[in-house]
């Protein structure tokens, strides 16, 4: 079995930033009223249930986010808070994957990832992380 190409890679990264960006206009899949519910700053699909805020310049986890979203990714932001705690997510119990890499984390409470009872990939690389 041969790994896909660059150019092949790199066409499907296209095709999925353009789906993103139409699905977070609300054309070709997402509905109206996920489209209003989405932080304004990120992309949504309503159908796949996917919140993209990576590189957007935020400074706070938006506060936003649909509450049936399955994969959240808030990689590549600055956060003004150096701390994460279950106040976070404890409305987005659905989540399967979260992304939070290179967001200049230091410290997360305890319990921050206690609702998330569906959670199956958990990226924090590229943090300060010390608690």
């Amino acid at each position: 079995m041969s790994l896909p190409t660059a150019g092949v890679v790199l066409r499907m990264l296209a095709v999925s930033l353009v789906y993103f960006a139409r699905a977070a206009a609300g054309v070709g899949g997402a509905t109206s009223a996920a489209a209003a519910a989405c932080p304004k700053t990120c992309f949504c699909n309503a159908h796949s249930r996917i919140v993209y805020c990576s590189r957007r310049g935020l400074s706070a986890i938006p506060p936003a986010i649909p509450a049936d979203t399955l994969q959240l990714n808030l990689n590549a932001n600055a956060f003004r808070s150096s701390a994460i705690g279950r106040r976070n997510f404890s409305e987005n119990v659905a989540l399967q994957h979260l992304y939070m890499s290179d967001c200049g984390l230091e410290s997360l409470e305890v319990d921050t990832f206690i609702d998330l009872v569906d959670l199956r990939w958990l990226d924090l690389s590229n943090n300060r992380l010390q608690v």
